[in-house]
Order: C-alpha cells, then sequence, then structure tokens
C-alpha cells in the first residue's frame, strides 16, 4: 500500500519516462520492418533481372510466335488457292460460248484487251446469240397451247434480256457488250435449270413442283436483296438495269478478289409442301448461288382456281370426248389447293481467273507458239542443192 502511494506522489515522472522511452523502440521497430522490405525487393528484382538475361541469351518467344502463324497463314492461303482453281474450272465447264466463236471471244476477255476479235466474228455471234436464247426455254418444257409442258413461263419474262443489237440491220455488239450478253446467257440457263431439277420427274404440270415462273430479274434494284439495300453497297448498273442515287445497292455486281456476285431474283409460284425441295436447288445451282433472302405467301383461293381451271382446259384439250364441264372439278384438296408464292433474292457468283491458272494458260500458249513456229520453219537446204 505504501508502495502505491509513492507510485502515486511520483506519477508525472513515471509518465514523462514512458513517453520518452516510446520513441526510442518505435524507431528500432520501424528500422528493421523497412530493412526487410528492402531486402525483400532487391531479392525480387534481382530475381527478374537472371530471368531476363537468361531470355536474352535463348531464343525470342515472339520471334517464334510469328514465324508459327507466318506458317500457319501460308499452309491456310494455299488451300484458300486450290479451293479456287478449282471452283473457277468447275465454272469455266458451264459458261460456254457457241462453238462458231469460243476461240476469239474467250481469248479477248471480257475487256476485249488481249487481241482483236474481227467483223466476221462478232457477225457472227450476232446471227448464234439469238439461237441460244431461243434454247433457253426447252430447259424448262413450257406449257405450250394444248397445256403441255411442265411449268408455265411467259416469253414476255425473258424478253428484256434480248439485246438490241441482235435484231436484223444492227451493228454487231462490242466484245465487252458481247460478254455482258453472254454472262446474261449463263445466269438465265443457271436459274431455268433450277426450276427444271425441281420439276424433275414430272410428266404435266399439275405434278410439278415449280407450277409457273412469274418474274426473274438479273442485278438492278429489284434483284437486290433488303440486307444489302440497309447497308447501301455500291453496285455497277446491268444490262437495262438503271443506276440509282450515289450509295444505292441499285445494280450489277459487287466485286471482289476472289470472285464476283451479282445480285438475281426470281418470283415462282410452287408447290408448298416442296418449297424447301426448291431453294435446295439453287444451292446445287451451275452457277454458285447463295440465297440472302426469302419470301412466301399464301396464293390466294381464287387464283389458284383460275390456274386449275387453266389446267383441266389443257387436259380436256387431249380428249375428243368432253363429257365433264369446264372449270367443273371434284371436290377435293389437289396440287393447286397447296400453291404458294415464292420470291428468292440470291447472289450467283462468278469466280475471277486465278494467277495460278493464268500462269498455266500463259505456259501453254507460249509452248503451243513455240510448237507453230517451229513447224513454219523452212526445212534447211540439201548439200549442193542450189547448184543443181
Amino acid at each position: 500500500m505504501e508502495q502505491l502511494k509513492l507510485a502515486w506522489v511520483y506519477r508525472f515522472w513515471i509518465a514523462v519516462g514512458i513517453v520518452a522511452l516510446m520513441p526510442i523502440v518505435s524507431y528500432f521497430v520501424d528500422t528493421r520492418t523497412l530493412a526487410d522490405k528492402a531486402e525483400a525487393q532487391a531479392t525480387d528484382l534481382k530475381t527478374k533481372k537472371g530471368l531476363l538475361e537468361k531470355g536474352a541469351q535463348g531464343a525470342n518467344p515472339n520471334d517464334e510466335w510469328a514465324s508459327a502463324v507466318n506458317a500457319l497463314r501460308d499452309t491456310l492461303s494455299s488451300k484458300v488457292d486450290v479451293a479456287w482453281v478449282d471452283l473457277y474450272k468447275k465454272q469455266v465447264d458451264f459458261m460456254t460460248w457457241p462453238k462458231e466463236v469460243e476461240a476469239e471471244y474467250v481469248a479477248a476477255g471480257d475487256k476485249g484487251a488481249a487481241t482483236v476479235v474481227d467483223q466476221n466474228t462478232k457477225l457472227t455471234y450476232q446471227v448464234v446469240y439469238a439461237s441460244q436464247y431461243k434454247d433457253l426455254f426447252k430447259i424448262v418444257d413450257p406449257v405450250d397451247q394444248k397445256g403441255k409442258g411442265l411449268v408455265q413461263l411467259d416469253p414476255k419474262i425473258l424478253e428484256p434480256y434480248i439485246k438490241p443489237w441482235s435484231q436484223e440491220g444492227q451493228n454487231p455488239p462490242t466484245v465487252p457488250e458481247a460478254w455482258l450478253a453472254q454472262e446474261d446467257i449463263w445466269l438465265l440457263r443457271a436459274l431455268l435449270s433450277v426450276v427444271a431439277r425441281a420439276n424433275q420427274g414430272s410428266t404435266r404440270v399439275q405434278e410439278s413442283t415449280v407450277k409457273r415462273i412469274a418474274e426473274i430479274h438479273i442485278g438492278g434494284l429489284t434483284a437486290v436483296d433488303d440486307q444489302s439495300k440497309a447497308k447501301k453497297e455500291q453496285l455497277s448498273p446491268r444490262g437495262d438495269a438503271q443506276a440509282g442515287p450515289s450509295g444505292g445497292a441499285t445494280g450489277r455486281e459487287i466485286k471482289g478478289t476472289l470472285y464476283r456476285q451479282i445480285p438475281v431474283y426470281m418470283k415462282l409460284i410452287v408447290d408448298q409442301p416442296r418449297l424447301l425441295e426448291v431453294l435446295a436447288e439453287f444451292s446445287n445451282s451451275d452457277i454458285p448461288m447463295q440465297v440472302r433472302q426469302v419470301s412466301f405467301t399464301e396464293i390466294p383461293i381464287n387464283v389458284r382456281h383460275d390456274a386449275r381451271l387453266m389446267a383441266l382446259l389443257g387436259e380436256t384439250a387431249k380428249k375428243s370426248d368432253v363429257t365433264q364441264k369446264l372449270g367443273s372439278a371434284p371436290a377435293k384438296d389437289d396440287e393447286f389447293f397447296q400453291m404458294a408464292e415464292l420470291d428468292v433474292w440470291a447472289r450467283a457468283i462468278f469466280y475471277n481467273k486465278p494467277p495460278q491458272v493464268e500462269k498455266e494458260e500463259a505456259a501453254a500458249k507460249a509452248e503451243a507458239d513455240k510448237v507453230k513456229a517451229e513447224q513454219t520453219k523452212a526445212p534447211p537446204a540439201t548439200p549442193g542443192g542450189a547448184n543443181q
């Protein structure tokens, strides 16, 4: 008890001593902590320095990565080139010219810069072009006046693609004009072949998958799908298609390095349950086609009745004893009650000539010219022949 009283008397000096001692203790504690942190950081920096020095002595990982990427790029590029050549050669087999003018126009190219096509060849093409147009109708076997055939096709649908220069008395087309006209023939062949394959196996229009071809458009605003219009893709006018305002998707083709895309459009009257079969035939087209937009609607009942009546007229025209009143039909659900209108917007793809093919053709031409030159050389003179 006496000790506590003594401590209380000297409480001030005891407090002063404790306060004076605390900075000294704190100094040594903080110094040790800072020293430990400094030593740890020094060790970490030393380790990183060692790793950097070790990395500098060996191969740079970034160079190895870049080399691997370049090798992969070269491999993929070679595969693209192989596919490009293959697709181009398949396309060439379908894109044929009349035999009478094929060699001259193929050699000239679509710009007419490689060779000069003589006037007689141009006149020949002017004549044979019309026969190609007539042959287009044979592809789909259109219904005639007697009701025979597989699909209804109004000749006026193809009339816009008859070139004015094909008429008698007109000047023959230039080389670029002839190429454009022939390209139209190829596209029309491909589109009509879609219908022909869809109707394969049919014996009459009632059995056909595609019952009528209502419209065909190549290039122009009508043939461009809504997505392209929204993107305002600038296309060049094609054929009779008029150029639209700047920035409008209004024309003939979209150009790229490997290929050109030409918008096409078809409106068909089809058997609705087999609609997907028709779309599949676009994918099987002789000219590659990418379907971009599809729309289909049910045909109004009165239109279906009219189509049925036309078919009945064709059938009764074949019979000598008509006992059934024209326009009447058994009350049953037949193919005309399942008709639908199908609108298809697609892109026909024309592959540009690959550099590899150009090299092969140039080498083949050089070899042919060499052989021809050797054949035209005069035979060596016989020794002493000049004196005989």
